[in-house]
């Protein structure tokens, strides 16, 4: 799965999902899931482990989600490493492209942690998942970052 998008500013889907964490995640995990019955089904008649290859990006590092105290978010310096997922859309926190690209590319990782261990449990691992970091690689993410070239 590889496909993604850095954008200015916050975008939504004909669906009305937030672009970045739409196309960078949520459509590979759909995909993926869609999938997932061939692949087994692959992997019994081949005799060997079918794989879900999942492109993430070292900047998964930078995903930050605030701090939050009976449900009242505290100040914005105040923020620990980790998924938003009660603001995975940005509908509530500003959109910035690196947060959001960050948080998209963690929850690629964290998806292909869950895949790989629902599989193995629940399917005895006929699937294997796998994320990984492609290195610097010169690609058209920066289209919309002229500053940024």
């Amino acid at each position: 799965n590889n496909a993604g998008v850095m954008l200015n500013e916050r975008m939504e889907t004909v669906n009305g999902l937030e672009m970045t964490m739409a196309a960078n995640h949520l459509g590979h995990f759909l995909l993926t899931n869609l999938l997932l019955p061939k692949l087994r089904e692959t992997a019994l008649n081949d005799k060997h482990p079918t794989k879900v290859i999942i492109v993430s990006s070292s900047l998964y590092t930078n995903a930050v989600r605030p701090r939050r105290h009976n449900n009242q978010t505290t100040k914005k310096w105040n923020n620990e490493p980790g998924i938003d997922l009660l603001d995975l859309q940005c509908q509530t926190k500003p959109y910035h492209l690196f947060e959001q690209y960050a948080q998209s590319k963690l929850a690629n990782i964290l998806f292909a942690r869950e895949l790989g261990r629902r599989e193995k449990l629940q399917h005895g691992g006929l699937v294997q998942s796998h994320a990984l970091h492609p290195g610097l690689v010169r690609t058209n993410v920066t289209r919309n970052m002229p500053w940024y070239l």
